[in-house]
């Protein structure tokens, strides 16, 4: 419900209405900005071409996004895929995903693949995990990321 999102967001109901007329609207314009939020870091690596330094360079944007201005959102999203990804905005973030995926595979097979999207599951699950993971949100995710710069430098098995 909005009332619930308001809580998770931490504002008033009313502050909400304000500026949204229903939870799909507010969800899917947040959505479409975290997309777009996505576009420099592609635009970056796609720049600077393949390689280590660039995985790792997208890497840590991407840890600092979710760390930083994401990191609510992207738990709240996580937290509730299913109705998220019903949302039209859902599918420019998926596209955004799959090619942040393909820059960041080490190697152009399923397990470059793999490496890559688990990669950024890791710095996700960082941030939306945290019963189920422990510590600290800083500790976890300097251990996500140092796992995802693993999984993709890393030589195949």
């Amino acid at each position: 419900t909005l009332r619930e999102i308001a809580d998770r967001l931490g504002v008033t109901r009313p502050a909400l209405y304000y500026h949204v007329k229903n939870k799909e609207e507010l969800l899917t314009g947040i959505h479409q900005e975290l997309a777009e939020s996505l576009d420099p870091i592609i635009d970056a690596a796609v720049h600077a071409g393949p390689g280590s330094s660039t995985r790792t360079d997208l890497l840590t944007r991407m840890a600092g996004l979710i760390d930083g201005r994401w990191g609510r959102f992207t738990s709240f999203a996580q937290a509730n895929e299913a109705a998220m990804r019903t949302l039209t905005a859902a599918a420019a973030f998926r596209e955004r995903m799959e090619a942040l995926t393909v820059i960041l595979a080490p190697t152009d097979d399923i397990e470059g693949r793999m490496r890559a999207r688990l990669a950024l599951d890791a710095l996700f699950m960082a941030s939306a995990r945290d019963r189920q993971l422990g510590g600290t949100h800083p500790e976890r995710m300097k251990v996500a990321l140092s796992m995802a710069l693993r999984l993709v430098d890393e030589p195949p098995m």
